[in-house]
């Protein structure tokens, strides 16, 4: 047994999946390239929202066809990045103030929606719904076609289980990164050293201290 790097764990993670190395941080993040390269910005406030499943299949290999968006030559430029994150970030600096004055606004878009709504009618109605419903904020995830909505409580979210469409719903909260990372610790304490994120197990943590 051998201590697993952080780096190590993101280039495991990224060859499961492009939004694998996501969960080893949790919390709010920018994600650049494939989505595997992650940089954390400050926490969003802790909102309720609600998933909505339509059971459609999307295919992103169609989506990232259907965008039609001129393949542009990766240009590393450390101004711009700063920039991207300032504006990610900007609206959610003062997170105890946020859920009285935070309109969704700022959170941000997703271009896939435009040639996913064209060609699935039904996931767009379900942000439509979410929208209708009182959401903050309503969006495609990825590529479709789960919709999320937020809200500001979950009394107000509640609401929006009730919202009719094929598929099926489900309620979440948005969680802070320490708050993610200390649950996953506390489920995997049998298992794993409580002090050491990402998760490695007992024996491993402990030949690293050997």
């Amino acid at each position: 047994d051998r201590s697993v790097t952080f780096e190590d764990l993101l280039s495991m993670a990224a060859s499961l999946g492009s939004d694998v190395p996501f969960f080893l941080t949790g919390g709010a993040a920018v994600g650049l390239g494939r989505g595997e390269e992650i940089y954390p910005v400050p926490d969003f406030p802790s909102l309720a929202g609600v998933l909505a499943a339509p059971g459609i299949a999307v295919s992103t290999a169609d989506a990232y066809r259907d965008l039609n968006r001129p393949f542009q030559e990766d240009r590393p430029d450390a101004s711009a990045f700063a920039k991207l994150v300032r504006e990610f970030s900007g609206e959610f600096i003062a997170p105890a103030s946020m859920a009285s004055r935070w309109n969704g606004v700022g959170l941000g878009r997703n271009d896939f929606e435009g040639p996913v709504f064209r060609k699935h009618r039904q996931i767009a109605k379900w942000k439509k719904a979410f929208l209708a419903a009182g959401a903050m904020h309503a969006m495609m995830s990825g590529s479709g076609s789960s919709v999320f909505g937020l809200w500001p409580d979950s009394q107000s979210a509640r609401a929006a289980l009730t919202v009719s469409g094929p598929g099926v719903t489900f309620p979440f909260r948005l969680v802070s990164r320490s708050r993610y990372q200390r649950d996953w610790l506390r489920s995997l304490h049998p298992y794993a050293h409580s002090q050491t994120w990402p998760p490695q197990s007992n024996s491993t943590a402990a030949a690293s201290r050997a």
